[in-house]
């Protein structure tokens, strides 16, 4: 089973289909995958400011590399003269261009940490439809099928994530994969566990308040 961030599925969690895929990836993907659930992170730029980015999940394989999948649930229809997608009657944005976008961010946030500002990062992205049946129909030039996930796919995830790193890795394997310290960079950049802890003057200075609250002004000088 893979090592899901967060341990278990927020109880914030709306969508079916990301509950649905969030389950079988963490049943389906070897013991030393790790994947992200709900990533949020912030890009600085020095011209336009901060950024904000966000995924959906992030696959991050010691062997393959890192995989950033935005799902969307529900009957899906893209509307080509309109350029617009719909889940239902409802419109959504583009879920080729939100993930193109969070690799690209992603990419720019590992870049700023010095462990991997001289490293080839290998990236991917994917869209999946967990509700609907895909077949061969080739959705848009940016959309092949080799990157999207459906209903019929849900049972070989593996299979799935391996062929989705096979498309964009190619035969030509430009550096190694990020193995199990790359995986600990990642975890630690943006799922890190950090204890903030007062400084002890004011720690100090609480307690003599406390003193002087129970006992009067005579007992916090004489601590």
């Amino acid at each position: 089973m893979a090592r899901m961030i967060p341990s278990q599925l927020r109880a914030d969690t709306k969508s079916r289909a990301e509950k649905a895929l969030y389950t079988a990836l963490q049943r389906q993907l070897p013991d030393d995958v790790v994947v992200f659930h709900h990533v949020p992170w912030q890009v600085r730029d020095m011209r336009s400011g901060a950024r904000d980015g966000e995924a959906d999940f992030i696959v991050a394989d010691p062997d393959r590399g890192f995989l950033i999948v935005e799902v969307k649930g529900g009957p899906v229809r893209y509307d080509g003269a309109m350029r617009q997608w719909y889940s239902g009657r409802y419109p959504i944005d583009d879920p080729f261009e939100q993930a193109t976008s969070c690799k690209y961010s992603l990419l720019s946030l590992l870049k700023e940490q010095s462990y991997w500002r001289n490293r080839y990062v290998r990236m991917a992205h994917a869209v999946a439809f967990p509700d609907v049946v895909v077949a061969h129909t080739k959705l848009r030039p940016d959309a092949p099928r080799e990157i999207v996930l459906d209903s019929t796919q849900m049972h070989d995830l593996n299979g799935w994530v391996h062929n989705v790193f096979e498309y964009w890795n190619g035969l030509e394997r430009r550096s190694d994969p990020p193995g199990a310290e790359g995986l600990r960079q990642l975890i630690n950049l943006i799922s890190p566990t950090v204890d903030l802890r007062p400084l002890l003057g004011v720690t100090i200075a609480e307690e003599e308040q406390e003193l002087v609250r129970l006992y009067g002004a005579d007992a916090a000088r004489v601590v």
